[in-house]
């Protein structure tokens, strides 16, 4: 880096690597507002990686200057690349959706295709960070090929960044379900009845008919009655032992009384 400030001048608010942080993040949203045609995302990420660059050389990174350099770099190669790319994910993403058809073979032929689609992902990305992409795509295709194959870590980087980038995160919880009369769970056979959170209870079992009771008439279960009698029992010990603190405390307190003495003789 060629005699870039890390320190903060006296009178700036911001220091420069404050300064380099809103700049990175502006050309990131010059980029994703580039990449919105499909056809122009490649020479848009060619163009961000070369402004990032730059940055070495204490060059600016901002984006006024990234759309700059990107009217001057596009041309019909940038349009051609971003239509191979286009055509590969929709191609991938055609063979995924045949092997789930039930044809012979289906799993192994998905596994394939999901393996040369990843390759082809990282190596795309990897041509699109080398400098060779402003000018001439084949070559830094080429390039790139040969470090996917060459640097296994690296690549596996690339493709878990890609990954966790392109899969929605679902922070919501699906509510639980409440069979209705007739349904397969509605607890008319004795199956579990599941209610929703909060209701008081997470499950119950309906009464089953059994000899010896009128049907349609619902009988208590021994786990309710034991419930109360453990509630009784807590709340009969509370008794007692409130009881036993008062009486002793009614004691101390008569102990503690001076006791009057008698007349004088």
């Amino acid at each position: 880096m060629s005699g870039a400030r890390t320190t903060r001048e006296p009178g700036e608010i911001f220091g420069p690597r404050m300064t380099l942080f809103a700049d990175v993040l502006s050309v990131g949203l010059a980029t994703a507002v580039a990449s919105l045609p499909l056809l122009t995302a490649p020479a848009a990420l060619s163009t961000a990686c070369e402004i990032l660059r730059g940055t070495r050389e204490d060059r600016p990174a901002t984006a006024g200057r990234y759309f700059r350099l990107l009217r001057q770099r596009l041309r019909a190669g940038d349009l051609v690349a971003g239509l191979a790319a286009v055509a590969g994910v929709l191609l991938v993403l055609a063979d995924l959706a045949l092997a789930r058809t039930g044809l012979p073979g289906g799993p192994a032929f998905a596994v394939v295709a999901a393996a040369i689609g990843a390759y082809a992902a990282v190596t795309g990305l990897r041509a699109c960070g080398r400098p060779e992409s402003l000018t001439d795509w084949p070559s830094a295709v080429r390039a790139a090929a040969r470090d996917t194959a060459r640097d296994p870590g690296g690549s596996a980087l690339v493709l878990l960044a890609l990954a966790t980038d392109g899969r929605p995160v679902r922070l919501d919880a699906a509510p639980a379900r409440v069979p209705g009369p007739g349904s397969p769970g509605d607890g008319a056979d004795g199956d579990r009845r599941t209610y929703p959170h909060g209701a008081g209870q997470a499950s119950r079992r309906a009464p089953r008919s059994s000899p010896g009771r009128a049907p349609g008439r619902t009988y208590a279960t021994a786990e309710p009655r034991c419930s109360v009698k453990r509630l009784s029992s807590s709340v009969a010990v509370i008794r007692r032992w409130t009881r036993a603190n008062s009486a002793g405390s009614r004691m101390k307190a008569r102990n503690s009384r001076p006791r009057s003495s008698g007349p004088a003789s």
